[in-house]
């Protein structure tokens, strides 16, 4: 069952959030770097990864080959 929340209820609650966070810009900053910092750890991971494959230290399928094991 779906309910509407009054717009009342949202300003309020928008209200909270950014008298809590204060009017700065530096929760943005620290999102963003965060954001940066994570995207780059994928990015590290992800070449690890491709390169544990490509070495054979870690066996690498395709998806029809998966997709095999699940056929009955």
């Amino acid at each position: 069952m779906r309910r509407k929340v009054p717009r009342s209820a949202h300003t309020a609650i928008g209200n909270e959030i950014s008298g809590y966070l204060g009017t700065s810009d530096r929760m943005a900053e620290v999102m963003v770097g965060y954001s940066n910092s994570y995207a780059d750890q994928v990015e590290k991971d992800y070449e690890r990864f491709v390169a544990a494959c490509r070495s054979g230290r870690l066996e690498a399928r395709t998806d029809v080959d998966m997709a095999a094991d699940f056929r009955v």
